[in-house]
């Protein structure tokens, strides 16, 4: 009976260690697995975080530009009110103008019916 507790006991730690072996294999295979897959999120990270560095500053860049163009905007804008004020002041004058000379015609045309007369 010794023999066969001995035998089983002996039978039971081999497959323990067996065990023991396959799942040291199986966790150093998941381990290896891990340490690729973070070496690969590792790379894609620093890639992304690259990308992602050039276009914060394209951003920086074209919301500089943005404040430069709204800048010239309101620039261009002011300037366009003062121009329209001018031109509504120059065909203020030229109205103004127009009334005279079609007043100084009607002179001129009356002044000529006056001398055609006298002669």
């Amino acid at each position: 009976m010794k023999k066969k507790t001995h035998k089983i006991v002996s039978i039971m730690l081999g497959v323990i260690a067996v065990s023991f072996i396959f799942l040291s294999v199986y966790f150093y295979s998941l381990h290896k697995d891990l340490s690729e897959s973070y070496a690969k999120l590792n790379k894609e990270y620093k890639t992304v975080f690259v990308d992602n560095e050039s276009l914060m500053k394209e951003n920086a860049s074209l919301e500089r530009k943005a404040i430069e163009l709204h800048d010239e905007s309101s620039k261009l804008s002011g300037l366009l009110e003062q121009s329209a004020s001018e031109i509504e002041k120059l065909s203020i004058e030229s109205a103004a103008l127009e009334s005279e000379k079609k007043k100084l015609e009607t002179e001129v045309a009356n002044l000529e019916k006056k001398l055609g007369s006298a002669l």
